[in-house]
């Protein structure tokens, strides 16, 4: 059951304009120390924010939640978004680079995200991410590790491209996603709990094809084996 406070402070926080549920968003995530702290708010309350469909609370609630069902609705409606492209990518980071969760949840945010299979209808997010571009950058180094441990996981990178419907630029992206994820050990610091989760994602990764050399993939395994010998 609710607690009055709890009920007085989603009427207030309603009634608010959005530069101050931002504020609020802000404040009561600095305070979050731990998973079993009492954060002010429950998920309901952060649900009836997210009702009110403003822009800049959705920011702050992309940024400061507490709850990773609300990151995670907040980052797949961004990035379905193809009108308000600028909002929608800032949505996208905010919600990666969200520190709060990794401090208010045992299991959350990014795992949840990247264990979904359905992260698969944007590629171009994932190649992004997989290139080390922005949505890399975003995430916390906990948040990558996390990201990739949690990839391979998700059983769409165990299966084939799907040809039944013959698309090019589709089947491009697709296999695009793999090799960007193979060439990440060229990039990532050389660290053995890098090296693990990576030759963990390997394992689970298809090797139909990837848009490289003929032998890249065996160059690959054995970088990411000296670079876990060497890193100890």
């Amino acid at each position: 059951m609710r607690s009055v406070e709890t009920f007085l402070l989603e009427a207030e926080l309603l009634a608010s304009p959005p530069q101050a549920v931002y504020d609020w968003l802000k404040e009561r995530g600095a305070k979050v120390n731990r998973v079993f702290d009492d954060h002010g708010g429950d998920e309901e309350l952060e649900e009836a924010l997210l009702a009110r469909a403003d822009p800049l609370i959705d920011l702050g609630l992309a940024r400061f939640c507490v709850h990773g069902s609300i990151a995670k609705r907040l980052f797949s409606r961004a990035l379905g978004n193809k009108n308000e492209l600028n909002h929608a990518r800032a949505l996208r980071l905010a919600a990666l680079s969200n520190q709060v969760l990794g401090k208010s949840n045992l299991f959350g945010f990014p795992d949840a995200l990247f264990k979904n299979e359905e992260l698969y209808r944007w590629l171009e997010f994932l190649r992004d991410l997989l290139e080390g571009n922005e949505p890399w950058q975003a995430l916390s180094e906990d948040g990558r590790l996390a990201s990739i441990f949690a990839l391979s996981n998700n059983e769409r990178v165990r299966r084939p491209y799907d040809d039944t419907y013959l698309d090019g630029w589709d089947e491009y992206m697709y296999h695009g996603v793999s090799t960007a994820a193979w060439k990440l050990a060229e990039k990532v610091p050389t660290t053995p709990v890098r090296a693990m989760s990576l030759a963990r994602l390997y394992c689970s990764l298809r090797r139909e094809r990837v848009l490289g050399l003929p032998r890249f993939i065996g160059q690959i395994c054995i970088g990411i084996l000296c670079q876990w010998v060497f890193s100890l």
